[in-house]
C-alpha cells in the first residue's frame, strides 16, 4: 500500500514536529496496522485545528514479497524477465473497451491489480507440458514490508512512528491538546493489540517556560514588597511597589490581547525583563519621595 499525502501541505519544512506518536503491537504485524493507522488516526488528526501535516514512518507499508526459485525456474525453463512481464500484465490497469452508439459512448474500465498473497500466487506465468505453471510453483510468496530494510523502533520494540507539524501561525498548545484530546477516542477505533504511545511533547518545553516565567514574577512582586518595607518602614509605601508590578503586568497582557499577540519564548522574555524595569522605577520613585518627606515637604509637593 502506498499511503499517500493527507493533505496539501501547510507546513515549514525546518520546523520540529509538535507532536510524536509511536504505535506498538504485540499481537499484529506492523504491515497490518499501517493501514489501520493511516485511515483511523492520521486522517482524523490531520482535520484537527492547526494541524499542517500528519507523517507516516517506520517503514512498515506492507507489501506482496515475491522470492523467486532458481532451481524451479531453470527447471521450468522460465528466465526471471518472464516471471516480471507476467506479473506486470496481471497488473495493467487500462481501458478493456468501450460501447459506441449513435449519441453516447462508453470506456470500459476495470483494476485488474493483484491484492492479496493467493492472487499472486495463483497467477498463471508460462505452460509447461501443457500444464499452467503458476507463481507458487517456481516463487516463494508472502506478506511483508515493502522495504525491510526500513523500520523504527520505540522503547526498543518496532512501530510505526506519526510525526504530527502544525501549520504556520497556529498555537503549539491550543493544537496539542486538540490533539491529546482526540487520542482516545482514536485508540478505541484501533484493535485492542495496538498501543498508541506519546514520544515527544513539544509543548513541555514551552509550558515549563510559562510555568518559570509565572514563578519569576511572583517571586519579583514578593521581594519588591519585602525590600521596600523593610527599608521604608512604610506599609502605605509597600502597598503602592506591590500594586503597580500586576497593574503593569495586567495593562500589558490586555494591549498585547487587543493586538493580538500570543505568548511565546519572546514575549515571556519580555515580561521578564520589564517586570525588573517596573520594579526598579517603583523603587527609585518612592525612595526619591521618601527623602523629600524626611526633608520636610509636604506629600503633594
Amino acid at each position: 500500500m502506498i499511503v499517500p499525502s493527507l493533505r496539501r501541505a501547510k507546513v515549514n519544512p525546518a520546523d520540529a514536529p509538535v507532536l510524536t506518536l509511536a504505535i506498538t503491537s504485540k499481537t499484529m504485524p506492523l504491515t497490518e496496522a499501517q493501514n489501520l493507522v493511516y485511515t483511523r488516526m492520521a486522517q482524523k488528526i490531520s482535520q484537527v485545528s492547526g494541524v499542517g501535516q500528519v507523517n507516516l514512518s517506520g517503514g512498515q507499508k506492507p507489501a506482496v514479497r515475491i522470492q523467486a526459485d532458481t532451481q524451479a525456474l531453470a527447471s521450468y525453463g522460465i528466465s526471471l524477465a518472464t516471471v516480471r512481464t507476467a506479473i506486470d500484465n496481471a497488473n495493467a490497469n487500462s481501458a478493456k473497451g468501450s460501447f459506441d452508439g449513435p449519441t453516447r459512448a462508453y470506456q470500459i474500465n476495470a483494476n485488474d491489480q493483484l491484492l492479496t498473497v493467493d492472487d499472486y500466487a495463483n497467477l498463471i506465468v508460462s505452460f509447461a507440458n501443457n500444464a499452467p505453471v503458476r507463481l507458487r510453483d517456481i516463487a516463494t510468496v508472502a506478506d511483508g514490508a515493502e522495504n525491510e530494510r526500513l523500520g523504527a523502533l520505540a522503547n526498543l520494540e518496532p512501530a510505526i512512528i506519526l510525526n504530527v507539524q502544525r501549520q504556520p501561525g497556529a498555537n503549539v498548545i491550543q493544537t496539542v491538546d486538540g490533539i491529546k484530546a482526540l487520542l482516545p477516542e482514536l485508540q478505541k477505533a484501533l484493535p485492542a493489540g495496538l498501543t498508541v504511545t506519546i514520544l515527544t511533547d513539544r509543548t513541555t518545553s514551552i509550558r515549563s517556560s510559562i510555568a518559570h516565567v509565572e514563578m519569576e514574577l511572583l517571586l519579583a512582586i514578593v521581594f519588591v514588597v519585602l525590600v521596600i518595607f523593610f527599608f521604608l518602614h512604610s506599609i502605605r509605601a509597600t502597598i503602592i511597589a506591590g500594586l503597580a508590578v500586576p497593574i503593569s503586568l495586567i495593562g500589558t497582557c490586555a494591549i498585547m490581547y487587543l493586538l493580538g499577540y500570543s505568548l511565546n519564548n519572546l514575549t515571556l522574555m519580555a515580561l521578564t525583563i520589564a517586570t525588573g524595569f517596573v520594579v526598579d522605577d517603583a523603587i527609585v520613585m518612592i525612595e526619591n519621595i521618601q527623602r523629600h518627606i524626611e526633608d520636610g515637604m509636604r506629600p503633594r509637593a
